[in-house]
């Protein structure tokens, strides 16, 4: 009742009252009406980038300010066993919510899922989400599609997805720049992989164990991708090199591999047959937060500069240590 009280005063003197209230009446309040939502907004709060978990016993949306934190929670353990029947989002009717380590229920019995989402959005002044950690395949994707729109990463975080998964993902988060791949059992789904490569984002990240082909590498039609770790020889990243200067990869214009080699890295067939200049460098040009102390003795840093078709320099830097190698490589 005090909230609606408080609505009949000009905004001037609500707004004086509202810089007192704490962040859980600021949300209260914020959900009476538009007015509200508008007048909690002109507060001009700002928070972090905001970033989604979809898992499967909950979907949560955290909020991170310069001296407070927020998690709200929907869905809370209304897990489904049964993956042939795909979740569809209902209104979740509350939110459990979670400031600065104490618990509380915001309750608005009305609001889909996209209403709640957009309602924070506005609150605290972002303009839409930044990332969208997806953890399970359990919900119908049309839903996703509908709900979480203009996002800007998405991180694939569960093992089992099928080719419908995969392309009902690339239509839910169409817009996204970035892709991240956490988890991903490669055996058995090399088609999928070169769909994900051949997909035209800013970004495309793999953070487990991927295994690259020369028909891999040749299809990444991202701007900027990174491997870690990623499985192939030298022979198999020599030949991409070549094709690669001859201007293959139109797009590409960086790449990071961390390699785990089956013997000692070898640069010399890394480079073979291909026109370079190599410089070696100190390892501080990389950035790389270990002491001088803690760096294995026969550690090797290297910097390859190699022209292009198109007359564009390619820089190639590599830091080895016996099985393993990291290779980064840009174009300017």
């Amino acid at each position: 009742m005090f909230y609606f009280l408080l609505l009949c005063l000009p905004d001037f003197i609500i707004l004086m009252i509202l810089q007192r209230f704490s962040l859980l009446k600021l949300l209260e309040f914020s959900l009476i009406s538009s007015r509200a939502r508008q007048l909690v907004r002109s507060l001009n709060f700002t928070s972090e980038p905001i970033e989604v978990y979809i898992g499967d016993y909950e979907i949560s949306i955290m909020i991170y300010g310069n001296q407070w934190e927020m998690r709200f929670s929907f869905y809370k353990r209304q897990y489904n066993s049964n993956n042939q029947i795909k979740r569809k989002l209902s209104p979740p009717r509350f939110a459990d919510v979670i400031i600065n380590n104490k618990r509380y229920k915001l309750h608005k019995e009305e609001f889909e899922m996209k209403d709640w989402l957009d309602h924070l959005l506005s609150v605290f002044n972002c303009s839409k989400i930044k990332k969208c950690k997806l953890a399970t395949n359990q919900y119908d994707i049309s839903s996703l599609e509908k709900t979480f729109d203009g996002v800007d990463t998405v991180a694939l975080d569960f093992f089992e997805f099928s080719a419908e998964d995969v392309k009902g993902i690339w239509n839910a988060f169409k817009t996204c720049e970035t892709l991240d791949i956490n988890r991903f059992v490669y055996k058995g789904n090399e088609e999928k992989i070169q769909k994900i490569l051949m997909r035209n984002y800013t970004t495309l990240r793999f953070f487990e164990n991927t295994t690259l082909s020369l028909d891999d590498l040749l299809t990444i039609n991202s701007s900027h991708a990174m491997f870690f770790p990623a499985s192939f020889t030298e022979k198999v990243l020599n030949r991409f090199l070549k094709h690669w200067i001859k201007g293959s990869n139109p797009r590409l214009e960086s790449a990071d591999f961390v390699c785990y080699l089956e013997h000692n890295f070898e640069l010399n067939l890394l480079l073979k047959g291909i026109d370079h200049k190599v410089e070696v460098i100190n390892h501080l040009i990389f950035d790389d937060d270990e002491d001088e102390d803690e760096m294995e003795p026969d550690t090797e840093h290297v910097r390859i500069e190699i022209k292009r078709w198109d007359g564009t320099v390619a820089t190639l830097a590599i830091e080895s240590v016996r099985k393993f190698a990291s290779i980064w490589m840009t174009v300017r």
